[in-house]
């Protein structure tokens, strides 16, 4: 047990040497693909309070903000945080910042997930929840376009044999942590003296019909959708928290061309992912090739993405 932790440890410290010399032009192409493991650390559990302490959360690409799963029992369409890294000593801005209300046109009543089973996974390049009954399936997928946005994709799919027609809405507010919210176009902003970091909530390919705001709260009511039998509409919302020194026109151009095809975008991250995957796994001793430093490596190299920050200030 003295020597196999001893192990630990090398490989520990080779693995993140290993990574942070690694780039796009390293990767084998020989390497057999060997696909990460899933939900290596625990993102479970919606904040209480700004300063909540009781769960991880989610990062990639160097970003200041991250994001968690809400709790099982409050299912909800929407994603923990952000968890806002340069405020204060790290508070958590909201316990859902942007939450999908679905409401049925026909009755007027908006949809409960009581009945609904739901799935929550953590990847290394993204996070996926599945929240679905007999009748309808709705998938989220929240990944890090940059290190300044985060897009959240909801496919929403009509698996009865009739057409369901629903009202969809993205709602949020914020903890009293001194964020304010106003709207500027077709698009919410998240303003604070305490961090010079600016926050914008935007949708793309919806139609929207209206959004109202609060000083610390928002709703952006989109257009009915009609959802045939096994018809599939996505939606697609962004997150950005941008420093001054960061180029924002260029971050909105580049948000706008991957919002166009989102679930290519994330099929691109998850292949860079796995390619960073493979090639540590390649360099690993012969010693430690069975699934327990397999798994390590992908804790280290999750340990190593959830603690990279971009430059600022």
């Amino acid at each position: 047990m003295k020597n196999r932790g001893k192990n630990y440890f090398k490989l520990y410290v080779s693995l993140s040497l290993s990574l942070l010399s690694c780039s796009a032009t390293q990767y084998q192409e020989d390497s057999f693909p060997i696909f990460i493991p899933s939900n290596v650390l625990d993102y479970n559990g919606a904040p209480s309070s700004p300063k909540d302490r009781l769960s991880l959360s989610f990062s990639d690409q160097g970003a200041w903000f991250s994001y968690g799963f809400s709790n099982e029992e409050n299912k909800i369409l929407g994603f923990s945080g952000p968890f806002l890294m340069a405020q204060g000593h790290g508070e958590w801005s909201s316990k859902a910042l942007s939450q999908l209300e679905l409401t049925n046109n026909e009755t007027k009543v908006k949809l409960e997930f009581n009945d609904f089973s739901i799935s929550q996974t953590s990847n290394n390049s993204h996070l996926n929840q599945v929240i679905e009954n007999e009748k309808l399936k709705l998938e989220q997928n929240l990944f890090y376009n940059s290190p300044h946005s985060a897009i959240i994709t909801t496919q929403i799919t009509n698996f009865s044999d009739e057409t369901i027609n629903l009202q969809p809405s993205w709602k949020g507010a914020v903890f009293s942590i001194g964020l304010i919210i106003t709207k500027e176009g077709n698009a919410i902003t998240l303003t604070t003296d305490r961090n010079t970091a600016k926050g914008i909530i935007q949708t793309f390919d919806d139609d929207i019909n209206h959004i109202t705001n609060t000083d610390s709260s928002y709703s952006i009511l989109l257009n009915n959708i009609k959802l045939k039998a096994r018809e599939t509409k996505t939606l697609t919302l962004a997150q950005t928290f941008i420093f001054p020194e960061y180029d924002a026109v260029k971050e909105q151009q580049e948000l706008e061309f991957s919002a166009k095809m989102p679930l290519n975008q994330l099929h691109n991250r998850i292949i860079e992912k796995e390619e960073e995957f493979t090639t540590l796994n390649n360099k690993l001793d012969p010693h430690w090739q069975d699934s327990t430093y397999k798994y390590l490596v992908a804790k280290t190299i999750l340990t190593l993405q959830n603690n990279t920050r971009i430059g600022v200030g």
